[in-house]
């Protein structure tokens, strides 16, 4: 028996040696699972997986950035070359043709996807998979469009409105993914078995505004948060940074002091500033996480009327009658000793047009409390002391 005992120890202590010193394969670092702070993983599969493919009737054909819903950075085309086999990778936005995208819809339920480069006498090269493969890793491209199924995708709709881009080629098995994942500039963008991981999900941004793709994503992410941005729920409150998305969503873009990149995978919900700091770059002070700093802000680049919420209770007609519709950003403000406009407490969304007491006004959608098209009206009875400013966006 004692012999036995010895014989099984030593062919556990062999095993363990063995495993400790075994080559470890690229898919198997692929499929780590890492967790995060929060809890949340880059590789644990997201709440809800493809629920349902679009079509030309759902997605028009138009130019669209398209962010990765992981890193938060672009797909793009490598030194802005237009040629066959340039790569595509990720990197951060920078508004150039190497980053626009035309989504056109064969009419089989299926997208060709078009990068912008070369197009002066209309597009010319579609994103691609390398010789038309169907193996994991195969590398995405752009390439001469040629018809062939390697630029053919099928789009479907995941968790928080996000896409997944589904190859033909592997007879929609594998996706569109961004590589590792990583969260440098130039992380390459390939082929894999669909997961149903956040890495494989992107974020579609229309070059030209589009009011109704950002109330589309205020309803789809009222109560949820996307990897790509901070969830600041534990840090003061969320309300400028659902917003801005919101914006991003609808086709205004990154710009000046207004922006957010994720860093790492350490605090997608941070507790203090040095969390903060860590996981995510931002301008300091940030517009875009700062409900005080989004007014300071955004009140010098778009036009803005600021009201009573008083007078609005009195006369809702105040508040109805200005340019203002959906896609438009609501504040509440304080009121300073002279009675003057003061720094803004709360950030909301306009998503429709509803009646209060038979009075025509505003919905509006918003973080924090996590609210779906709340009357205008009923939040300035509750916030009667407070101002309310409109901004025109854009």
């Amino acid at each position: 028996m004692k012999k036995r005992k010895i014989f099984i120890l030593n062919l556990l202590l062999i095993l363990t040696i063995a495993t400790i010193f075994m080559p470890i394969s690229q898919a198997a670092v692929e499929n780590t699972i890492y967790e995060t702070e929060s809890n949340i993983s880059i590789y644990e599969p997201v709440d809800t997986p493809i629920s349902r493919t679009i079509t030309g009737d759902d997605l028009p054909g138009r130019e669209f950035y398209i962010k990765n819903a992981c890193s938060g950075q672009y797909l793009d085309v490598s030194g802005g070359i237009a040629a066959n086999g340039t790569n595509v990778q990720q990197y951060k936005y920078n508004g150039t043709d190497s980053q626009k995208w035309y989504m056109h819809y064969n009419g089989d339920g299926t997208f060709t996807i078009f990068t912008k480069l070369g197009s002066q006498n209309g597009y010319a090269y579609a994103l691609d998979i390398s010789n038309g493969s169907t193996e994991n890793y195969a590398n995405v491209q752009i390439y001469g469009y040629n018809l062939t199924d390697s630029q053919k995708f099928q789009i479907g709709v995941g968790t928080n409105d996000a896409i997944v881009i589904l190859s033909k080629v592997s007879n929609y098995s594998k996706a569109i993914v961004l590589n590792g994942p990583t969260f440098n500039q130039g992380g390459n963008i390939d082929q894999y078995t669909f997961q149903n991981h956040i890495n494989e999900y992107w974020i579609l941004e229309p070059v030209e505004k589009t009011s109704n793709l950002g109330v589309e994503y205020a309803k789809a992410n009222y109560n949820k948060y996307m990897y790509a941005y901070p969830n600041l729920t534990a840090l003061g409150g969320d309300c400028a940074n659902f917003v801005s998305q919101c914006m991003l969503a609808s086709g205004i873009h990154y710009q000046n002091d207004w922006y957010v990149y994720r860093k790492n995978e350490n605090y997608s919900k941070p507790t203090n500033v040095s969390q903060l700091n860590n996981t995510w770059e931002l301008a300091d002070p940030s517009p875009w996480i700062s409900a005080k700093q989004f007014k300071k802000y955004w009140e010098q680049h778009v036009t803005t009327y600021a009201y009573k919420a008083s007078d609005i209770i009195a006369n809702p007609s105040l508040a109805w009658n200005l340019d203002i519709k959906k896609g438009d950003v609501i504040q509440i403000a304080s009121k300073t000793i002279f009675g003057n406009v003061g720094d803004a407490s709360h950030t909301m969304y306009i998503t429709g047009y509803t009646t209060t007491s038979g009075n025509s006004t505003y919905s509006l959608t918003y973080h924090s409390s996590e609210t779906i098209d709340k009357s205008l009206l009923d939040i300035c009875n509750s916030n009667s002391n407070s101002y309310l400013v409109f901004y025109k966006m854009i």
